[in-house]
């Protein structure tokens, strides 16, 4: 549901913020005050594309931005989840800036998004309804999905198990059909990856090894240096006429003397212990590393020629050892996907014609399910069309056959017939004006979207009066009761019918000029319905009419 939209600095508009409550609100005013701008803003917020001509004179942007509660459907979710947008409470900001220089910035949740997500995150969030824009009701392709719709949960299930059978078939008919096309590139392949594996395999590679070489070579290609300085420090240590340690022990010696008088002088006798220790113990393992270079695994040669491999290595299938091991994962599953395959072949013609029987089975218990329902729809749009004084009209759901696809192997598409004698015509190529809203209005009535929030109609009224105009405003209003419904009228009829009337007006002070939006209150609604009665001339009759329009609705 959209709970509020604000627009900033668009067209005719300075700054207006709309709250918006669930059930049916209607926005009236007089042509030109803006009513269908608050229409292009709302597109705009949603996805279409921008021009810097909507920016309000004098200024450099402008903004639209929207405050949607979501119920939240999986095909949403997972939208917003791609986009790594998480969300603490069921709730949407989303908001569109467009600047003079052309540029067109687009955020929802406060996370930067691309035109093409933002069309597809407010495709299920607002439906926009216009004279001409009759979206998926209008497009031949969209039939067969409205009409499955229509079906219950057996239907939706039995859907399923036909479109389980189908990819499974369509994945092995592709592989036969790869098979057969590329046996040539098929097998290539294959052997790129056995040389590949062999190669990686046979080198045997360990996660640390790369740096423990270069450690061992910078260790070898210095020994020279290395064992000179060893020698020499041991020297030192081990010194028979001037040793570290007899220092040490002197000195020991000397404080001794003095111990009786401090106590302080045995702690230092101590701490010379220690010193002579840690010396002791640093001549061992400079030893150590001595009879290292003695017993050395490996020569320069080899370890130059094991770094050699490993850079050859790196450079062909990744940038250390830990990648070329993740890469040969990689190619090892396809590669044993690949021979599968390949041993697998001859069984593959055997499957596909079982799997093949499955899936016409399955496709015809699919067709015949889908026409009970398309005799129900058609029962049920036609009782629309009634309560919209489309008596006479008709409604069909033709099927002819298709290729086999994840819908079925047959194509839907709805026919109409308006008046008695004159046949059924595509629905797509049905006549514009008074009648196609009604047609559009019964349709939307029977197929409203349950992942959007709001439905919009923008002047779908246009061309009809009278008890017409009475049937499209109740059928407007039996839209709300299952999703918010925000509409723009010419019809006080629809005015009437709403839960929420907002008025726009245009105001000039000579100078600039810009449109206002305000709440009505009863009182403020009869006189609005009956302005849209009357026009210019304003009765008593009228007054009263447009209270027994109210009075009809709300008492």
């Amino acid at each position: 549901m959209l709970l509020e939209l604000t627009i900033k600095n668009f067209a005719i508009i300075k700054s207006i913020t709309v709250p918006f409550e669930a059930g049916m609100t209607v926005l009236t005013g007089e042509t030109g005050a803006g009513k269908s701008i608050i229409i292009d803003a709302m597109n705009l917020l949603l996805g279409s594309r921008a021009s810097s001509d909507f920016i309000r004179h004098g200024e450099d942007k402008a903004e639209i931005e929207g405050l949607f509660s979501l119920s939240l459907t999986s095909k949403l979710t997972n939208q917003l989840y791609l986009l790594g947008i998480e969300l603490d409470e069921p709730q949407l900001i989303v908001k569109r800036e467009i600047y003079r220089a052309g540029r067109s910035i687009c955020r929802i949740n406060g996370h930067l998004v691309t035109l093409t997500n933002l069309k597809e995150i407010g495709s299920a969030l607002v439906d926009i309804h216009g004279q001409h824009e009759h979206q998926e009701l209008m497009q031949q392709a969209h039939h067969i999905e409205l009409l499955d719709q229509f079906g219950n949960q057996d239907f939706r299930r039995l859907k399923l198990d036909y479109q389980s059978i189908f990819h499974e078939y369509a994945k092995l008919h592709k592989q036969m059909v790869e098979r057969q096309e590329n046996q040539v590139r098929f097998n290539q392949r294959l052997n790129e990856l056995k040389t590949s594996l062999d190669e990686i395999s046979a080198a045997n590679l360990e996660i640390d090894e790369e740096a423990q070489l270069r450690k061992k070579r910078l260790q070898l290609q210095n020994q020279q240096t290395i064992v000179q300085h060893l020698l020499g420090a041991l020297n030192i240590i081990q010194n028979e006429e001037f040793s570290p340690n007899d220092l040490l022990g002197q000195i020991s010696s000397e404080l001794s003397q003095l111990a009786d008088f401090d106590q302080d002088y045995s702690q230092l006798i101590d701490q010379l212990a220690v010193l002579s220790d840690s010396l002791s113990k640093i001549g061992n393992q400079l030893e150590n590393k001595l009879d290292q270079f003695d017993y050395q695994d490996e020569s320069l040669d080899e370890i130059e020629e094991r770094l050699s491999l490993i850079d050859r290595l790196e450079r062909r299938y990744g940038e250390t050892v830990p990648k070329i091991l993740d890469y040969y994962q990689v190619i090892s599953e396809e590669y044993d996907e690949m021979q599968a395959v390949e041993m697998a072949d001859s069984g593959l013609q055997a499957k596909a014609k079982a799997l093949k029987l499955q899936l016409v089975h399955q496709g015809d218990t699919l067709n015949a399910a889908r026409r009970k329902i398309a005799t129900n729809l058609e029962r049920e749009i036609e009782h629309q069309f009634k309560e919209l004084y489309l008596e006479q009209a008709k409604f069909k759901v033709a099927f002819s056959k298709a290729k086999y696809s994840v819908n079925g192997n047959e194509r839907v598409e709805f026919f109409i017939s308006m008046n008695p004698g004159e046949g059924f015509k595509p629905l797509t190529k049905t006549a514009s004006g008074g009648e196609l809203s009604r047609i559009m209005l019964a349709l939307k009535a029977i197929f409203t979207n349950e992942t959007q929030t709001a439905i919009v109609f923008d002047e779908v009224d246009t061309g009809v009066s009278g008890r017409v105009a009475q049937g499209i405003a109740n059928k407007i209003h039996k839209i709300s009761e299952h999703s918010q419904v925000l509409c723009i009228s010419h019809l006080p009829q629809v005015a009437a019918i709403a839960d929420f009337q907002y008025f726009i007006e245009k105001l000039s002070d000579g100078q600039t000029t810009e449109t206002r939006v305000k709440v009505l209150s009863f009182e403020e609604r009869v006189n609005e319905v009956a302005r849209m009665l009357a026009g210019e001339t304003v009765t008593d009759l009228t007054i009263e009419h447009a209270k027994e329009l109210l009075r009809t609705k709300h008492e």
